[in-house]
């Protein structure tokens, strides 16, 4: 008895999974279509070729040029180039001005958008610019005190510990169930700012 061949027309591969062969279910798994192929590259293509067949360009220039491909968990575009694998907005930000700073600085987008890769939507920065921007946009979470996921104590428990400062660190640590390192650092106003609640 033979086994079922692929349901995909013109397929006479043995059927693998939900009717395709190897080759189709891992299309279908990846890219939800069975007859989905990837445009292949060429080895010797430039950086502003790839960057032309693995982005959307938006209706202007000014618009986002997403990567259509799949993107990392982190949601960037990864892409190899000689051997070398960077993000896609850095590789478009090296070939947009000429320059390769990626190993000192970050390639920073004004779009928010991780999967664009418009140069005129990148520039270089710091690590630090990078998190200044994120604060100012409001993507990094501030949670502090008692919003913390991960707080063990309350306000009114906080400020008990500052009445007792005189007591032994160890005797605070225990009452409280923290560390003393945290007793400490409330103490000297270093966690748990009051001006913060």
């Amino acid at each position: 008895m033979t086994a079922p061949a692929c349901t995909v027309d013109g397929c006479a591969v043995e059927y693998a999974a939900k009717g395709y062969c190897h080759l189709h279910y891992n299309r279908w798994k990846r890219h939800g279509d069975p007859h989905h192929a990837q445009r292949m590259m060429p080895r010797d293509a430039s950086i502003a070729e790839r960057l032309a067949l693995l982005t959307t360009s938006g209706e202007t220039p000014d618009d986002c040029q997403e990567f259509n491909g799949g993107l990392h968990h982190t949601g960037y575009a990864r892409v190899r180039i000689g051997g070398v694998e960077k993000g896609l907005h850095v590789w478009a930000l090296i070939e947009a001005s000429g320059e390769d700073h990626s190993a000192t600085m970050d390639a920073l987008h004004s779009c928010d958008n991780r999967a664009c890769a418009n140069a005129r939507h990148l520039r270089w920065g710091t690590l630090q610019d990078n998190m200044d921007d994120k604060v100012a946009r409001g993507r990094q979470s501030r949670l502090g005190g008692e919003a913390h996921p991960g707080a063990k104590l309350t306000w009114p428990a906080v400020r008990e510990i500052r009445s007792r400062a005189g007591e032994p660190l160890p005797v605070l640590a225990s009452a409280f169930g923290v560390s003393k390192s945290l007793v400490s650092l409330i103490l000297r106003n270093e966690r748990w700012i009051e001006a913060a609640a």
